[in-house]
């Protein structure tokens, strides 16, 4: 009987995190192709990586963080997302490495900061799920920022026509408008996922079926 209790429930959590990872690509494809502040989509994405960290932990939020990783990655290469198409066109390699990292490390941290404020808290979902919206995609800009400090300053300094620039602009003019385009995404970023994850964590909390999943 307890083999049959554990499967049942193995086989939901995967339900579940499949779910998850359907709605990820679906809200990354529709920032992608629908939504756009000028070149800038901000990322819609990061919202079942919180989900997922808060409900399965650790493991969930580094699951839904490498699928999101991936799914940029894909994105840049199929040209749905023009500037990492230009990264990966430049440093392929290192433009995986970026978009894994920054996605994993997202849900990596976004979990432990759910866990850490259930705790201070005393298990209160919405502030706990508030916490972990804000500390997502300051990870993931975070990381995504360092990666371009480490791989791809070249890429300002001598390849400025990859992003549409006067092949004579200077390094800061062409990084001033690259880091202006991912502060402005980052921004977005924040108000949407601060917005949307608390609402969603805590309204599925409410339910019994998916209640026990939010305690830590």
């Amino acid at each position: 009987m307890s083999n049959r209790i554990d499967t049942h429930s193995k086989n939901q959590k995967m339900v579940q995190l499949a779910l998850l990872c359907a709605l990820l690509v679906v809200l990354q494809l529709l920032a992608t192709m629908l939504v756009k502040i000028g070149v800038v989509a901000p990322t819609l994405a990061l919202v079942p990586i919180v989900i997922a960290g808060a409900m399965f932990g650790i493991g969930g939020g580094a699951i839904l963080g490498a699928l999101f990783g991936i799914v940029c990655f894909l994105y840049g290469f199929f040209g749905l997302d023009a500037f990492t198409n230009l990264m990966l066109g430049y440093k392929p390699i290192e433009t995986f490495a970026v978009c894994m990292m920054k996605g994993i490390l997202a849900g990596i941290f976004g979990a432990l900061i759910y866990k850490a404020f259930m705790k201070i808290t005393k298990n209160k979902v919405f502030p706990a799920t508030l916490a972990s919206a804000v500390i997502v995609p300051v990870t993931n800009t975070a990381i995504y920022l360092v990666g371009m400090a480490v791989f791809f300053r070249n890429m300002t300094v001598n390849g400025q026509s990859y992003f549409g620039f006067d092949p004579e602009a200077t390094f800061f003019s062409v990084f001033g408008a690259m880091f202006l385009m991912v502060i402005t995404n980052f921004v977005l970023e924040v108000i949407v996922t601060a917005i949307c994850s608390p609402v969603l964590a805590a309204t599925l909390a409410k339910s019994k079926k998916f209640a026990r999943l939010f305690i830590r």
